[in-house]
């Protein structure tokens, strides 16, 4: 079984993981393997973990920084169309902040639990508006790897 090596530089590898680096025969020399010098030794699961800290949904507990330009029916019931509904019947909706059933804050994006992911929970902006921002303060420096958006069209 092969030991997989991390591709890290070598202030990295001194400031954060603790380690003195040397280069590694099975990797170029642009990469480095990191061994720590503390005692017990670093294990490879330890390397990993802090080279790669684990993933997660980075709006949960930020609502209060989670805000929208526009969203329909914070100022009183207001329609909306989906588009998808346009060969339908029932193809525009009341949106009322006032209503929790008819509500469609900034904040319905933030699921807690997969069960909470259903198709009533959903931010909407004012029917027809243009330039619409959604702002996040995340309050610290974070290294995206992925933006999942859903549009309910």
């Amino acid at each position: 079984m092969s030991v997989p090596f991390v591709r890290v530089s070598e202030d990295f590898c001194r400031q954060t993981l603790c380690g003195v680096c040397t280069f590694s025969p099975f990797c170029s020399s642009a990469w480095w393997a990191c061994l720590c010098s503390s005692s017990p030794p670093l294990h490879m699961a330890a390397l990993m973990a802090a080279v790669y800290p684990a993933t997660g949904n980075l709006l949960i507990g930020r609502a209060v920084n989670f805000s929208a330009s526009s969203t329909c029916g914070e100022r009183g019931a207001a329609h909306y169309c989906i588009v998808s509904h346009l060969q339908e019947s029932d193809k525009c909706f009341v949106c009322d902040d006032s209503d929790p059933r008819l509500r469609h804050r900034i904040e319905s994006v933030i699921y807690l639990t997969k069960s909470e992911e259903d198709e009533h929970s959903w931010w909407q902006s004012v029917n027809g508006e243009e330039n619409v921002q959604i702002r996040l303060n995340l309050e610290a420096e974070f290294h995206f790897t992925h933006l999942i958006i859903k549009f309910k069209v």
